[in-house]
């Protein structure tokens, strides 16, 4: 049958629109509210919950 009725990854009819201005937007939302705690709020890495291997030197 080719009725088309069930679900398909490859070769579908109409594929599933990009945002692309919402993802754009999400990003500069990440980007600002991430300077914004770095720049004003003083936030740095150990505070945000990261932590980095120190190097070992010899």
């Amino acid at each position: 049958m080719t009725s088309g009725t069930g679900a398909t990854a490859l070769h579908a009819e109409h594929e599933h629109p990009r945002h692309l201005v919402g993802n754009v937007m999400r990003a500069i939302r990440v980007f600002a509210s991430t300077a914004f705690g770095v720049a004003v709020l003083g936030q740095s890495d150990e505070a945000a919950g990261v932590y980095r291997r120190k190097a070992v030197r010899p």
